[in-house]
């Protein structure tokens, strides 16, 4: 009888690149690990995991109730927001024009939860935003809205060439060339590795 194993690649473990602008964080949680596609919102505690490490990011934040809430409907926008911005950022790296169904969809999912900004008076006036929607269907909207600016300006994204990576970055310094310090190590490794044995990368 053969028995056969399966790992949970994902347990206990979070994408990398922390700290990237929301639309690339959020594509990025497709990643690499030690030359396995993983991936980061495979389940609906994923996303409420994620979600709520980003929530002071977003303008609106769900609640921690709106967190246990979320289901198989919100987990399926924010991989298909995922999955479309990998698609456009692919294309905008590589200098491709940007595919059509990829926009349709990021334009559907900002259109899905309109929001507005309200004054609110208090010790110091404030602009509020608001919105009528579910608070995860109007974070997905924001980051999606945020999407539709970075695409725009899209000179200074770039897709990571370090050795067996996937993920996407902003060029935010001259002498950034890779995503992270870790595929930069892993680049020099492989291009002393084919100096030393004559091999191409």
């Amino acid at each position: 009888m053969q028995v056969v194993c399966t790992v949970r690649w994902m347990a206990g473990h979070r994408p990398p690149l922390p700290g990237e602008e929301l639309p690339l964080e959020l594509a990025n949680t497709r990643f690499m690990k030690r030359g396995v596609e993983l991936d980061g919102l495979e389940t609906t505690a994923d996303l409420a995991d994620w979600l709520g490490r980003v929530a002071d990011r977003l303008p609106i934040s769900p609640t921690e109730a709106d967190l246990d809430r979320i289901g198989a409907d919100e987990l399926a926008a924010a991989r298909e927001l995922r999955d479309a911005l990998r698609t456009l950022l692919t294309d905008a790296t590589s200098g491709d024009p940007l595919d059509a169904g990829a926009a349709d969809t990021l334009n559907r999912l900002v259109r899905a939860a309109p929001s507005w900004q309200e004054l609110s008076v208090g010790p110091e006036p404030e602009a509020v935003v608001c919105t009528a929607s579910p608070r995860v269907a109007a974070a997905l909207a924001a980051i999606a809205q945020q999407a539709v600016s970075m695409l725009v300006d899209a000179d200074t994204l770039r897709a990571c060439a370090g050795p067996g990576c996937m993920l996407f970055y902003r060029k935010d310094h001259p002498r950034r060339a890779w995503c992270s310090p870790r595929c930069s190590n892993r680049a020099r490794a492989a291009r002393h590795y084919a100096r030393r044995t004559g091999r191409e990368l």
